[in-house]
């Protein structure tokens, strides 16, 4: 994936594509590496699934370096979001 190519790589923009669940497996990895320093994420219009969010939330719960996140567009229903804002809120403490 792109961050394995380009270690000092902190922003990410991947709108408009369609994100499959082990893109997102191996996007989870990449935000749970102590040694990756992602600072921004965009993923609008990206046709994410509940599994795909479950993956975004595992990493955010670990993740301790981004600080924008983008998810315009994807339809994320009000369980989904309770359980990404749960997750921003595990990184926060």
């Amino acid at each position: 994936m792109f961050m394995k190519t380009n270690p000092k790589l902190t922003s990410l923009n991947l709108d408009h594509s369609l994100i499959t669940v082990p893109a997102m497996q191996a996007l989870e990895k990449i935000m749970k590496n102590p040694n990756k320093r992602l600072v921004n994420l965009s993923l609008n219009y990206c046709f994410l699934t509940g599994q795909a969010l479950y993956h975004l939330c595992n990493g955010l719960m670990v993740n301790k370096t981004l600080v924008t996140l983008s998810l315009a567009g994807n339809g994320i229903s009000p369980p989904c979001g309770i359980e990404i804002i749960r997750a921003i809120k595990v990184k926060a403490i």
